[in-house]
C-alpha cells in the first residue's frame, strides 16, 4: 500500500463496508461530506466510485478545493456535468 497520489485499478485498497456505506447514503438522495485526515484515501475511494458506479448512476467528480467564490463553483460544476452531456449527445 502506498500513500501519495490518486490510486485506481490493482492498486486500489478495497473497502466494500465504506464502498457500500457510500453508495447507500447516494441512493438515500443524501449529500455526502468525507471528513478524514490527509493521506488515507478519500479521492481514491472517490475515483473508484466515479469509475466503477452502480448501473443507473453517472458520477461526476469535481474538485473544488480552489474555488473561493460561488458563482465559480457554480460554473465548474456547469462546464463538468452539464457541457460533456451535451457535448455526446448533441440532439437532446
Amino acid at each position: 500500500m502506498s500513500t501519495g497520489n490518486i490510486v485506481t485499478g490493482d492498486n486500489y485498497f478495497p473497502r466494500p463496508a465504506d464502498e457500500k456505506k457510500l453508495w447507500r447514503h447516494l441512493s438515500d438522495g443524501a449529500h455526502v461530506l468525507l471528513l478524514a485526515p490527509r493521506r488515507v484515501g478519500k479521492s481514491s475511494l472517490i475515483t473508484h466510485i466515479k469509475d466503477q458506479p452502480k448501473s443507473g448512476y453517472a458520477v461526476i467528480y469535481v474538485l473544488c478545493k480552489l474555488v473561493i467564490m460561488s458563482r465559480a463553483f457554480i460554473k465548474k460544476c456547469y462546464v463538468k456535468s452539464i457541457v460533456p452531456t451535451i457535448l455526446k449527445n448533441p440532439k437532446r
